[in-house]
């Protein structure tokens, strides 16, 4: 996966399903922002966002 022009090899469980031509993929990636070079924001003390978080995607892929 390449966030920010860092890439880092990733490994994810798929759900994949058929939906009568199209086929649909759900799954989602656990990431470090820092280990792509992204600083969390912050507002003071007030808000803060975590270093970690998860990148959820769903594909529908058909043919055309």
């Amino acid at each position: 996966m390449e966030i920010k022009g860092t890439s880092r090899p990733v490994t994810t469980d798929l759900r994949v399903a058929r939906s009568g031509d199209a086929v649909i993929v759900q799954g989602a990636v656990p990431v470090r922002w820092s280990d792509h070079g992204v600083e969390p924001p912050r507002i003071g003390d007030f808000v803060q966002v975590e270093d970690t978080g998860t990148i959820e995607f769903l594909l529908n892929l058909a043919r055309r």
